[in-house]
């Protein structure tokens, strides 16, 4: 059953404890308070829970998807178990649809290949699929 996962990026980062009483929304890599979760970071300093940010904007990919990127911290639990006491943080939410539906409905609400990964070649996929059908 294919399952999607929503983050609110914001409601993770205000959770964590390292920025307890610090104002914080969704992080960028230019911001000081990432030291902790840089890479190479001294184990001792490194960040006790994940955190989320935004990319850098170096492609295309990652500017059309418009999303946020999680930074693992000391814990090695899995996000769901590390955020199941916080309301709201992240959300499971199962199908129940066969695939082929589940296209055809993110296709009439715009989401297709080639809006979330832009390229010639999703473009054709996309065209390809529309003749098909």
């Amino acid at each position: 059953m294919p399952t999607l996962w929503m983050l609110d990026p914001i409601l993770l980062n205000q959770s964590n404890p390292r920025f307890d009483g610090i104002p914080v929304n969704i992080l960028a890599t230019s911001d000081d308070v990432l030291d902790p979760w840089q890479p190479g970071v001294d184990p001792g300093t490194l960040g006790p829970a994940p955190i989320a940010l935004y990319g850098t904007h170096n492609s295309d990919r990652i500017a059309a998807q418009q999303g946020s990127f999680t930074v693992a911290g000391k814990t090695i639990e899995p996000l769901d178990v590390i955020v199941a006491d916080i309301p709201d943080v992240l959300k499971k939410i199962s199908l129940s649809a066969d695939r082929k539906t589940l296209g055809a409905q993110l296709s009439l609400m715009g989401v297709t290949q080639s809006t979330i990964y832009p390229g010639l070649a999703q473009l054709a996929q996309d065209i390809a699929l529309e003749e098909i059908d």
